[in-house]
């Protein structure tokens, strides 16, 4: 039984890192979503 409530934190883990991984990535497409919104407002505001 020790055996395998051991075992269980460990997956437990693993999906906590995949979350945190995707959140992570996700975060990263933000910033990258948010640097083309401001290219695309600064070439708005020079065409004006």
């Amino acid at each position: 039984m020790d055996v395998v409530k051991s075992e269980k934190p460990g997956i437990k883990n693993v999906q906590t890192e995949m979350d945190v991984v995707k959140s992570e990535k996700e975060k990263i497409e933000n910033v990258q979503t948010e640097m083309d919104v401001l290219k695309i407002e600064k070439q708005k505001i020079e065409s004006v």
